[in-house]
């Protein structure tokens, strides 16, 4: 057999063991309970973070007596022929007719588009009649 003092370290070890482990059950299992019960989910953003554009099917088409307006296929549309300068800016590939941000049909303007324009606004003016 073990010593007096040998008996009385294992019994001492053993009581703080069993202490321990009581401690862990009666602590552990309440605030594991606890912590998954009011644990709320992670909550759902109300708008998405990555937002899509929704598709465009809508289609244009160039219409007008000139070729100057942008319109959707399904619009039929009649205009007066009159001859304005700029007109032909459209048809030179300065611009694309097509669905713009809004969902509507228009010209995608670019810079040459702009200058043209502009140059024709002011040859016009500079033809003009007195």
């Amino acid at each position: 057999m073990k010593d007096p003092e040998e008996r009385f370290l294992v019994l001492v070890i053993g009581i703080f063991g069993v202490l321990f482990l009581a401690l862990v059950v009666l602590v552990g299992i309440p605030f594991v309970t606890y912590y998954f019960t009011t644990r709320q989910p992670n909550p759902r953003p109300s708008e998405p973070i990555v937002s899509i554009k929704p598709t465009i099917s809508k289609k244009c088409k160039v219409a007008g007596c000139s070729g100057q307006l942008c319109i959707d296929v399904n619009d039929d549309i009649s205009t007066t022929c009159e001859f304005n300068e700029s007109y032909s800016c459209y048809k030179n590939t300065f611009a694309v007719c097509e669905v713009q941000s809004d969902g509507e049909c228009g010209w995608t303007q670019n810079k040459e588009l702009k200058e043209c324009i502009q140059n024709s606004n002011s040859n016009n003016t500079q033809n003009t009649p007195q």
